[in-house]
């Protein structure tokens, strides 16, 4: 099944990769001199979303993950002044503490892990330039992304000692994103661009371990991000 589910994920990155050829292969002198092309680089700031109460080998886990920064690259291309469409690649580190309170009793212990994820994004812009200077959009788009889960480490700070250790675990998923925001329009080159975005980052996790028994942890990561991007388009 594993595999089965692996290679599923793998076809959907070929399917990005191969649609993401398409546009470089379209990208010319032509389109250039017209003023389409452009790149956009943006940082962002994450809020995290609570993630799913875990009920593990009878062990209750309220897992809370810090806020965090991101920063993305986009390669894009404007249809026309009311529709825009971009590659984006984006990355994002996680780090969150989980409280775990063993059924029926008042042993209380904590862990810690981090994830770095990197994600790959096709996203659509459907613009409104009503006014000279600003233009408001909507955007929204799949992607790919491979989350990078770095070993799970335990304390018991009642016992003041440490717990076993379960390795972390990469996983593959779809991912997608939907938006809003506005674009500043400064000149014929450059604008400034200011939004929001909600993301759906696909999985964390680690392996099987002691601490775990045979119920490896995996839980869905979801995030708010607010926006602050320079895109320079090409003549």
């Amino acid at each position: 099944m594993k595999p089965l589910k692996q290679r599923n994920n793998t076809l959907k990155l070929i399917r990005i990769l191969a649609l993401f050829c398409v546009v470089i292969s379209n990208i010319n002198a032509e389109a250039l001199s017209k003023n389409k092309i452009y790149v956009k680089g943006t940082g962002g700031f994450v809020f995290y979303n609570k993630l799913k109460e875990n009920r593990i080998a009878g062990i209750y886990a309220h897992e809370r993950p810090k806020n965090s920064f991101s920063a993305s690259l986009a390669l894009g291309y404007d249809f026309c002044k009311y529709i825009s469409a971009e590659i984006l690649g984006r990355f994002s580190p996680l780090k969150y503490k989980s409280v775990f309170v063993a059924t029926g009793t008042s042993s209380i212990s904590t862990t810690k892990q981090n994830m770095n994820s990197y994600a790959l994004f096709v996203n659509l812009y459907l613009k409104y330039p009503n006014m000279k200077r600003i233009v408001p959009y909507i955007t929204l788009g799949p992607g790919f992304v491979h989350n990078q889960s770095k070993t799970i480490k335990g304390f018991n700070p009642s016992m003041a000692t440490k717990l076993t250790s379960a390795p972390g675990k990469n996983i593959n998923s779809f991912a997608w994103n939907v938006g809003a925001g506005i674009m500043l329009i400064g000149n014929r080159n450059f604008s400034v661009d200011m939004g929001y975005r909600y993301l759906s980052l696909g999985k964390i996790g680690c392996k099987t371990g002691a601490m775990y028994k045979n119920s490896p942890e995996t839980n869905k990561v979801t995030a708010h991000e607010a926006l602050l991007g320079l895109t320079y388009k090409f003549n």
